[in-house]
């Protein structure tokens, strides 16, 4: 069995993402509670898009509880989120390292 989500499920957590307005940010709790998920899922997904989806998606706009970069944590991603994130307005300390 795979461990990769199906199709419908990851399209309806990109759909979800896709609504985020620009400038806005909102947690992977939240995402996960507009589709029925729990943040876990939402953190594997959005840490499984491949480059097309990248460029796609807003995946920046998607936070960790508090405002965290969780992808600082682990090295993954986190700089170019940041770096979307102020091209997009924010400059409070919501994250940490800003």
């Amino acid at each position: 069995m795979s461990r990769e989500p199906s199709r419908k499920i990851k399209d309806k957590v990109l759909n979800a993402v896709n609504q985020i307005p620009y400038g806005n940010v909102v947690t992977y709790g939240m995402v996960g509670d507009h589709v029925g998920l729990i943040a876990r899922t939402v953190g594997w997904i959005m840490a499984s898009l491949n480059d097309e989806e990248m460029k796609k998606v807003p995946w920046h706009r998607v936070v960790g509880a508090g405002g965290t970069i969780p992808a600082i944590k682990y090295g993954f991603r986190g700089q170019v989120q940041i770096d979307r994130l102020i091209k997009e307005g924010f400059k409070q300390k919501i994250i940490g390292l800003l």
